[in-house]
């Protein structure tokens, strides 16, 4: 893997940011009921939660019912969760 990038909050794009910002709330929208609990999972279960959303997504897209992002959303979290798990990324603990 290559280094780590280093950056400063204000030099995220306002795009990233505000998916980050909605990832970050749909995961506390959870904390009460699983907290964590993906740092306990599988790698493939955690995959499978992750494909599920893409699945989401494109059933959203399809009928057009406004839920695409919110799907995106939690696709884009089961992503963070495995590459957390695989002790792919470097934060402060």
């Amino acid at each position: 893997m290559s280094e780590p990038i280093k950056f400063h909050v204000q030099e995220l794009r306002p795009e990233v940011m505000a998916f980050a910002l909605l990832m970050e709330q749909r995961l506390r929208d959870k904390d009460a009921e699983k907290g964590q609990s993906w740092k306990e999972m599988a790698v493939s279960d955690l995959y499978v939660g992750a494909a599920t959303k893409v699945l989401l997504i494109e059933r959203a897209l399809f009928n057009s019912d406004g839920t695409e992002a919110m799907h995106a959303v939690d696709c884009a979290n089961y992503a963070m969760m495995i590459a957390d798990v695989s002790g792919q990324l470097e934060y402060e603990k």
